[in-house]
């Protein structure tokens, strides 16, 4: 949908008939950036087989997006099958490459305000894969050189902006 920029995210959301076609539409909103998309005969065929819904949900929960025809006809064989159960799916998601480079580009976005490049990328995919967390990787990134310059140079700055981004609060005197 166009209107939104990147890692920006729909703060309302409203269905009608806006065209008058008879189809259901949607209107998103972005408060923030003051923008709205509208988004005409958005209405898809229901999904009856419950199976096939919970892969549906299981890709747009974990990696963001619709399945792909071949892999959500993939999942739902081996489940049906019993070949595999939900909670492994998931853990394969979670355990991605493309899950953990979202989870990556998304920390590149929120803690230094731009997008990751290629080779860093890569080496935070590589990091994860020698089994370090998502949480050591932010401790990297909020102590860095590249968030320190981008906070203001300060020790003080640097502080303040911690307190802000991570605790959600500004510092007092008693810490």
């Amino acid at each position: 949908a166009s209107g939104f920029e990147a890692n920006t995210f729909p703060r309302s959301l409203v269905t009608g008939d806006f065209n008058g076609d008879g189809s259901v539409d949607l209107a998103l909103a972005n408060a923030s950036l003051n923008k709205a998309t509208v988004l005409l005969n958005t209405s898809p065929a229901p999904v009856v087989d419950p199976t096939v819904r919970l892969v549906i949900h299981l890709y747009r929960d974990t990696l963001g997006r619709d399945p792909d025809a071949a892999g959500l006809a993939d999942w739902v064989a081996k489940l049906k099958a019993g070949q595999i159960t939900t909670a492994q799916i998931a853990a394969g998601f979670i355990n991605s490459t493309e899950y953990r480079a979202n989870r990556i580009r998304g920390v590149y976005l929120t803690i230094l305000g731009r997008s990751a490049d290629t080779a860093g990328l890569t080496n935070w995919l590589n990091y994860f894969a020698t089994g370090h967390t998502l949480e050591q990787m932010k401790a990297a990134f909020y102590g860095s050189q590249e968030y320190f310059v981008r906070k203001g140079g300060t020790n003080t700055a640097v502080v303040t902006a911690y307190y802000n981004e991570i605790l959600g609060r500004a510092p007092d005197s008693g810490g």
